[in-house]
């Protein structure tokens, strides 16, 4: 049996960087310059965007205005920080907010005697479609812009005046770390340190990883199958609702600025990123003309040139595909599934929208660990789950 693994596969990773390594200088958002010499590393995406509130006011009070389609771990991030949320909904169109939706929440005078932040999120790799006078209005009124790059950290931002940008390089490298942070205000990062120690997190993600790579490429068991599904749901379940403290919140900043060898050997390596982005890319493109042809709606379209995919996010208003490809052995994902925020989902009369594609987004992979045959063996398999449903 095929296995479809939903991450890129762990070998490779372990060889030492070329004698030409030159951190920072190889992919789409690294090589522009002003954000590589911006850009202090960190444990996560979560631990950036802790960054980035603290650097604005440590003791302002926050309302922070975010999608609703968003997973849980930030608005309990968020909340731990003592913010006020507010949520919006995206539009029935598209994934992200229209600006008549934006305008709303944040010019409304409501909320004059606090800070005010915006949380704009490039779902998958695809830059959010705010236009630049837009931006600049917000920027008028006194309010702080966050932009989300955690879906795929090698995306090239647009060129918009925010006051921070997060990324997060781990849903595309099989690395324990890769969270990053950009501040408008920061001067250049002169002293970029590389961990030289493994930690036990490292040894644990190395043995879970290659194991899976293991089961993925012997074929031998499905692992996922409904059976690791339930163990995989209440895994999520439970992380979605652990209280999260400001000790947790903070464990890892010791280390801000600090890059582990596994993330170290791809950034620091320029055939090596290069080949990721380009294997995306290409992946990407022959699956979504392929499951398009079949008549799949896609999230987020054709590539643009400044776009490194996450997934291939397709609409399924079945609810149907994402557990029939998993029962072949293709490690297709919902998102944000299980993890959209409570408030989300109690108040479906606010956020139609998010709660609508909240349960009907599947993630395929487009990774660079697929080849020719895993490609041909997700469109086939879709092709059969589209005539079991003729």
């Amino acid at each position: 049996m095929m296995i479809v693994s939903a991450k890129p596969y762990l070998s490779g990773s372990f060889s030492k960087p070329s004698p030409d390594a030159d951190l920072g200088v190889t992919g789409d958002l690294l090589s522009n310059v002003d954000i590589r010499k911006k850009l202090q590393y960190m444990n996560s995406g979560c631990d950036a965007l802790v960054q980035a509130i603290l650097s604005f006011d440590k003791n302002a009070k926050f309302v922070v205005f975010l999608p609703a389609l968003i997973c849980s771990n930030v608005p309990d991030t968020l909340r731990q920080l003592g913010c006020k949320l507010v949520y919006y909904d995206c539009s029935e169109s598209s994934l992200n907010a229209g600006e008549k939706i934006l305008s709303q929440s944040l010019f409304d005078g409501k909320y004059s005697k606090l800070q005010k932040i915006l949380i704009l999120v490039n779902y998958f790799g695809f830059n959010h479609n705010l236009t630049i006078d837009f931006i600049n209005k917000i920027k008028d009124r006194n309010i702080f812009i966050i932009e989300d790059s955690c879906h795929s950290g090698f995306s090239m931002p647009r060129k918009l005046a925010v006051d921070a940008r997060i990324f997060s390089f781990r849903k595309l490298l099989p690395c324990s770390d890769g969270g990053a942070l950009y501040l408008k205000k920061n001067k250049d990062i002169q002293n970029l340190k590389l961990t030289t120690k493994f930690i036990c997190r490292d040894f644990s993600f190395i043995a879970l990883r290659l194991i899976e790579e293991l089961l993925c490429r012997s074929g031998i068991f499905n692992i996922y199958n409904k059976n690791f599904d339930f163990a995989r749901n209440e895994t999520n379940k439970n992380k979605h609702n652990e209280r999260i403290t400001m000790d947790k919140l903070f464990d890892n900043n010791k280390s801000v600025n600090y890059i582990t060898p596994f993330l170290f050997r791809y950034v620091s390596t320029r055939s090596r990123i290069a080949k990721v982005i380009s294997s995306r890319r290409i992946n990407y493109d022959i699956l979504s003309k392929a499951v398009s042809d079949l008549g799949l709606d896609l999230c987020c379209g054709a590539l643009q040139t400044d776009v490194v995919p996450q997934v291939l996010p397709v609409i399924d208003h079945t609810c149907s595909l994402e557990s029939f490809l998993r029962s072949r052995g293709i490690g297709a994902t919902i998102w944000p599934g299980v993890g959209l925020p409570n408030f989300v989902t109690g108040n479906v009369h606010l956020f139609p929208n998010a709660n609508r594609l909240g349960r009907s987004i599947v993630c395929l992979p487009v990774h660079q660990s697929l080849n020719d045959a895993m490609r041909e063996y997700i469109i086939s398999t879709i092709k059969c789950w589209k005539r079991g449903r003729a």
